[in-house]
């Protein structure tokens, strides 16, 4: 079991980055703007959330 980091406010890089390496797996939703600056503002499962190594985290992107 791991637990899901808080990813709202960051970049889809960043977002990534971080639940790699808590061997979370990620699904992106959202706009999708070439060349815009987009950032988390949900996230399922919520941070602090016990869930299983492996498991998705959607999480949700739009233009701050």
């Amino acid at each position: 079991m791991v637990e899901v980091p808080d990813v709202i406010g960051k970049s889809a890089v960043e977002a990534n980055q971080i639940l790699t390496n808590r061997s979370l797996n990620i699904e992106i939703t959202g706009q999708d703007e070439e060349g815009a600056s987009q950032v988390v503002v949900s996230q399922d499962p919520p941070a602090g959330t016990e869930v299983e190594i492996g498991s998705i985290v959607t999480i949700h992107f739009e233009q701050p």
